[in-house]
């Protein structure tokens, strides 16, 4: 049996959200920011998108694409860095909430 996530309503939902994500990822993309810090924190644990019933080589393709993205948002100013977060996956914020935290006490001045 399939997990319950490989429904045709799942890659429709999925492929509505790819879409609104795309658009919004290219508006950024498209603007410059100058020298504003810009701080990019992405997840370091791959998604498991064998139990979203995707194939293995489909998996490395959508991986690549994503990892191409983060190094695409890089160019939105002249002062930006990709973080990895080594130990997380998509939310980061609940698994390495100090890696946040962190990086934005980094970004305030005088520290």
């Amino acid at each position: 049996m399939l997990p319950q996530i490989a429904t045709p309503s799942y890659f429709n939902a999925k492929e509505e959200e790819a879409r609104f994500a795309y658009s919004t990822e290219d508006a950024i993309r498209r603007q410059s920011l100058g020298s504003l810090p810009v701080r990019i924190i992405a997840r370091g644990v791959t998604q498991d998108y064998a139990q979203a019933g995707i194939s293995v080589a489909g998996g490395r393709k959508i991986e690549e694409i994503w990892q191409s993205g983060q190094q695409k948002m890089l160019d939105i100013s002249t002062d930006s860095h990709l973080i990895v977060a080594e130990k997380s996956g998509h939310m980061v914020i609940h698994d390495q909430p100090e890696l946040v935290v962190d990086t934005i006490l980094g970004l305030l001045p005088g520290r």
